[in-house]
């Protein structure tokens, strides 16, 4: 099949909406996600109007469904604020309230669809993707995404809302669009399909040695590499014989030479992209090394590996070299429009061309027919840990085992760049993948991840071209947690900030963990510290109100943006 049949054959079977529902009810809000998610949905969750409204000023949605019955801020009253809004999403109401009148004014205002509870969750979610499926077309036809709706909108509803003002300096690309483009990627992106093919055919049940030996023969390097590594084992050097393809297979085993095939592609295409504003050299290592991460991880758990994980961890940056690729206007600009303001690369190309990196990752990945199980954790690389609560397992536990990857990846090996996002997990997210503690896992990823340097490197040596500035400022950091399970004080230090966990004299700061704890036990933590003029880094917006104004930085934010805040 052609490249660009392959692509379209995928999307029109893949494409993802995102759904945000409002309910104070957690047990209806997970029915309703999951239902959603069968239908192609992306769903985030919020308990009422305050929270729906936070996270839409964050990003763009293609549905609401919000319940009517909600503290704080209700469902009429969020649906109104939506309906006022030039460019909104589709607007459902899902409620147990059946009052005609309330109905009427509903339906008047311009309500997509009201269901009533009980309800058909599958009938519901149906319905959700056919309205939506119709709003993106008509917003297509009319060049308006929902990215750009989204800026538009953006309205800071509250004083301790973070505001997102001109995410993408004016760029959109249609997602469309960037689907047709990805049709040229062989003239512009020269790519040996063999590495994926390899993979694709180890990871099936009884494979044909002699039909994968043949596969891999079609690719020179690759075939090296693997005979190499075979004749390097220490019982094959012992006997001084020489195996041949076949039997490097079998003394490898299939698993094996799926990986080296997927990671020798992913060498590749990593570090052959040649657009000077990408760092090609940092993102092959961040790879490599998140791959390894997960291969820690995977030690803990209870069951047998899949190898999606493994896969998503070193193929994630793939999406961002073919956005270079296809779009190097753009994306320069976009990127240095991110550089300047501290905003998240990873959100302005989602708001700009309509889909995540990480997307753009598995469509590519489908293309070369890698299972969509295989590949389902590159859709949700730019969610945060939080918004994951509303997936089911096992698919949950592989998303969270890749994006902890690749956070304690770069958290070991100081692989950051100013426009990263910085996102911490609460330790329920550790406990359920069998963690041990945080410092013994960072010594296993560091003494796994000796990196080898490319034969020609693309960048400047990372050590002597600074990436990230200098603080001299002296902070004192004061935990909340067990020094076994705090993430947030190593991820401090590995990004070179003067920060010490022991009580200092002369100290410029005092910094409180606002992660690990929240809301009425991180007030008492702070009077019990006596501390009036510390600062803090913590998680919702609430907690920011214990703080002095603008002595305290909410997660999830960004590598420079964290900065900004410790030089202010």
């Amino acid at each position: 099949m052609l490249l660009l049949e392959r692509i379209m054959s995928a999307t029109s079977q893949t494409m993802e909406f995102r759904a945000l529902v409002a309910d104070d009810d957690k047990i209806v809000c997970r029915m309703v996600s999951y239902a959603l998610t069968q239908e192609g949905f992306i769903c985030n969750t919020a308990t009422d109007g305050v929270h729906a409204l936070a996270l839409l000023n964050q990003k763009p949605y293609d549905l609401v469904m919000t319940d009517l019955h909600m503290p704080n801020k209700n469902g009429h009253s969020l649906a109104v604020e939506l309906l006022e809004q030039e460019f909104r999403p589709v607007v459902m109401v899902h409620t147990a309230i059946k009052d005609p009148n309330l109905t009427r004014d509903m339906t008047l205002r311009g309500v997509d669809d009201i269901s009533f509870k009980p309800t058909d969750y599958e009938l519901l979610a149906s319905k959700a993707r056919g309205l939506a499926e119709r709003r993106r077309e008509k917003r297509e036809g009319e060049d308006i995404s929902p990215n750009k709706a989204n800026l538009e909108n953006k309205k800071n509803t509250n004083e301790m809302l973070p505001v997102k003002s001109n995410l993408t300096n004016g760029i959109r690309i249609s997602p469309t669009k960037v689907y047709q483009h990805m049709s040229q990627l062989d003239t512009f992106f020269p790519l040996s399909h063999v590495p994926f093919d390899v993979y694709s055919l180890a990871s099936r049940e009884n494979v044909s040695v002699e039909e994968l030996a043949q596969l891999i023969e079609q690719d020179e390097a690759l075939t090296t590499e693997i005979l190499n590594l075979a004749n390097s084992d220490d019982s094959i050097s012992e006997s001084n014989e020489t195996v041949d393809l076949e039997k490097a297979i079998l003394l490898l085993g299939c698993q094996r030479i799926g990986e080296l095939a997927i990671m020798s592609g992913a060498k590749l295409a990593l570090t052959s992209c040649s657009a000077p504003w990408i760092n090609c050299d940092l993102l092959w290592k961040r790879s490599l090394a998140a791959s390894k991460t997960v291969r820690i991880i995977e030690k803990t758990q209870f069951t047998n590996s899949d190898g999606s994980a493994f896969l998503c961890a070193l193929l994630h940056p793939i999406g961002r070299i073919i956005l270079a690729t296809l779009f190097p206007e753009e994306h320069r600009e976009l990127t240095e429009h991110c550089q300047a303001t501290g905003e998240s690369l990873d959100l302005a190309e989602e708001a700009a061309f309509g889909l995540s990196y990480g997307q753009i990752a598995a469509r590519f990945c489908s293309t070369w027919r890698i299972p969509a199980t295989s590949r389902l954790p590159l859709e949700h690389l730019t969610r945060t840990f939080d918004e994951m609560i509303s997936l089911p397992d096992p698919a949950r536990q592989n998303i969270e085992i890749v994006k902890l990857s690749l956070l304690l990846s770069r958290i070991a090996m100081s692989l950051w760049e100013p426009c990263d996002i910085i996102d911490i997990p609460r330790r329920a997210v550790l406990n359920k993948l069998n963690m041990p503690s945080v410092q013994r896992t960072l010594g296993l990823i560091q003494e796994a991840c000796i990196f080898e340097s490319l034969p020609q490197p693309l960048q400047p040596d990372l050590e002597s071209d600074q990436i990230l500035p200098k603080i001299a400022t002296l902070i004192e950091y004061i935990s909340t947690a067990a020094t076994t399970s705090d993430l947030l004080f190593p991820l401090l230090n590995s990004l070179g900030l003067n920060i010490h966990d022991q009580q200092l004299e002369l100290a410029h700061l005092n910094l409180i963990d606002g992660v690990s704890l929240g809301n009425k036990h991180l007030r008492e933590f702070i009077e019990s510290q006596n501390l009036p003029d510390s600062v803090g880094i913590v998680r919702h917006y609430k907690d920011a109100s214990l703080f002095k104004p603008g002595a305290a930085i909410c997660l999830p934010t960004t590598v420079q943006k964290l900065f900004t805040f410790f030089t202010s």
